[in-house]
């Protein structure tokens, strides 16, 4: 081989190299890019994979919503019926209710608790509470009927408390078999009672 096919062959060699290292660097730079979108890829995937199954759900999870706020207002006075008004409303259903089932009402009194405030990083309760106090005559079975009649008033209203005491020189039967009939003897009763309404 002469010098001059040496020098040819050399130069070839030089600039296909010279080439090869030209395209080595954006493909290498292709390349890692590739590995870098790879990788985001891998991390969204999961994330993304969360994402359409909530969307999946939405329907089921508005439907609960729905359920959970239908069984709210069942249960609670709504935030647009002011305090007073609320109150008012829930002392003439325990006055129906009790007529209803032959009590007889001595007196009764409102008294409502606002929630708590919000301290501490703590959220403030979302229900304030309507208290009615009620002063009642009855007998128990009377007393019973009443009871019952409450769990199905909605608004909810709650027993936080009941004092029973017999009425002194009240109505009694000849003998004990007629005291413990269906009279009975009379109670005195007093009974705080409770319901709640949405503040929020």
């Amino acid at each position: 081989m002469n010098p001059r096919q040496l020098r040819a062959r050399l130069c070839l060699g030089l600039a296909l190299g010279l080439v090869l290292l030209l395209l080595a660097l954006p493909l290498g730079y292709i390349v890692d890019k590739k590995l870098w979108a790879d990788g985001i890829i891998d991390d969204i995937e999961p994330r993304y994979a969360r994402l359409l199954g909530l969307q999946e759900m939405a329907e089921r999870i508005e439907r609960a919503r729905a359920q959970a706020e239908a069984v709210l207002q069942e249960q609670v006075y709504p935030a647009s019926l002011d305090t007073d008004r609320a109150g008012a409303d829930l002392q003439q259903r325990l006055r129906a209710v009790a007529q209803q089932a032959g009590l007889s009402i001595q007196g009764s009194q409102i008294t409502t608790v606002p929630p708590a405030s919000a301290r501490d990083g703590t959220p403030a309760e979302p229900f304030e509470r309507i208290a009615v106090t009620i002063n009642l005559e009855a007998d128990l079975p009377a007393l019973q009927e009443m009871l019952s009649a409450l769990q199905q008033q909605r608004p909810a209203i709650h027993v936080e408390s009941l004092s029973l005491r017999p009425v002194r020189g009240g109505r009694r039967g000849r003998n004990a078999a007629d005291a413990e009939g269906e009279d009975g003897q009379r109670l005195t009763v007093q009974a705080r009672l409770n319901a709640f309404r949405v503040t929020q």
